[in-house]
């Protein structure tokens, strides 16, 4: 096992109990569809909050191929059909 030094770092702490209170008080100060997506919400206000701070980036998005490209879902699900 490598050891990683941003382990138990204060900052990454941080980011994860301010994601935790966001979830606790919206589970207990609303009611209904709000409550029922917290955990969303949570991590929504979490990703907003260490954009914040610095710590997300999109380089890798912004030097990404431009050209779409899709793939075959699930190649060997569908048999080729041949004439009987």
């Amino acid at each position: 096992m490598k050891d990683n030094p941003n382990y138990g770092a204060l900052d990454n702490l941080a980011v994860a109990g301010f994601v935790l209170a966001v979830i606790l008080g919206l589970v207990k100060y609303t009611r209904g569809f709000v409550s029922n997506i917290a955990v969303l919400l949570g991590i929504v206000a979490g990703c907003i909050a260490a954009m914040a701070m610095g710590k997300m980036n999109f380089d890798k998005v912004a030097t990404r191929p431009t050209g779409l490209t899709w793939s075959r879902p699930l190649p060997s699900a569908c048999p080729p059909s041949t004439p009987s």
